[in-house]
Formats: structure tokens, C-alpha cells, sequence
């Protein structure tokens, strides 16, 4: 699966960063987002996702 699209939506800058570095180390093409309105515009936005890795409780609403 490597060079899969995957959308890390996390408000925590540590835990967003950290998981992406280890995503891209691993071959994935990462991008981020700090909220679910972030997220639902790179969604919007970008093409597909493969896999969205989110948060469930984020100040904008749940992750789900």
C-alpha cells in the first residue's frame, strides 16, 4: 500500500506531526488537518483519501 493517500486529522500539533513523519517514513503521501472543518476541505479539495486516521474529539465536533 505504499504511496496510499492518507488524511491525519488530529488537534494536537505533537501527536499530527509525529503520526505523519512515521506515515511518510513508511512510503504513505501524508497530509494534515487541526480540525474536522480542515479536514472536510482537504477532502473537498484534494482527490481521494485511502485512509483518514482522525481524532474523535476535536473542538469543531467528533472525529466520526
Amino acid at each position: 500500500m505504499s504511496g496510499a493517500r492518507i488524511l491525519v486529522v488530529d488537534d494536537e500539533p505533537g501527536l499530527r506531526e509525529m503520526l505523519s513523519v512515521l506515515l511518510r517514513r513508511a512510503g504513505y503521501v501524508v497530509e494534515t488537518a487541526a480540525t474536522v472543518a480542515q479536514g472536510v476541505e482537504r477532502v473537498a479539495a484534494a482527490a481521494q483519501f485511502d485512509l483518514v486516521v482522525t481524532d474523535l474529539a476535536l473542538p469543531d465536533g467528533t472525529g466520526l
